[in-house]
């Protein structure tokens, strides 16, 4: 004689697959789910943070030059080698005569501490201990 598994039977080892298999598998995937989205979030916000950095470096780096409107730049990046976040690059603005100077390298905290190449003596030293 064979026994059939009655409704309330059938209904209690559905509840149990759900309860034991389905639900922790939703709950791992929305928990992931939910931390990678928090890490792309921080790397878009670090990325950020720097761009702004770097635009900061620019701008304090203008206001040492003669002609700041004509200012290039190339070889711009973001640096935290030693711990204090600092722009790297190289700039060309006009000289005094209108014309275009070459390119120097510069250091800058976006702030009071920017140096172009001439204002240092030591400035390879500055430039090896915060961009290399």
């Amino acid at each position: 004689m064979k026994v059939h598994p009655t409704i309330e039977l059938i209904f209690v080892r559905t509840l149990l697959i759900g309860m034991f298999v389905v639900f922790p598998i939703f709950l791992i995937w929305g928990i992931w789910n939910i931390f990678s989205h928090e890490i792309s979030n921080n790397d878009n916000s670090y990325q950020v943070q720097q761009a702004v950095w770097i635009e900061q470096g620019k701008d304090a780096v203008k206001t040492r030059l003669k002609a700041p409107s004509s200012a290039e730049f190339r070889n711009v990046f973001f640096s935290q080698k030693s711990g204090t976040p600092v722009t790297c690059g190289e700039v060309n603005s006009k000289n005094s005569l209108g014309g275009y100077a070459g390119y120097k390298a510069f250091v800058s905290d976006g702030g009071s501490r920017t140096f172009l190449a001439d204002d240092v003596d030591n400035f390879a030293e500055v430039w090896s201990e915060l961009c290399q």
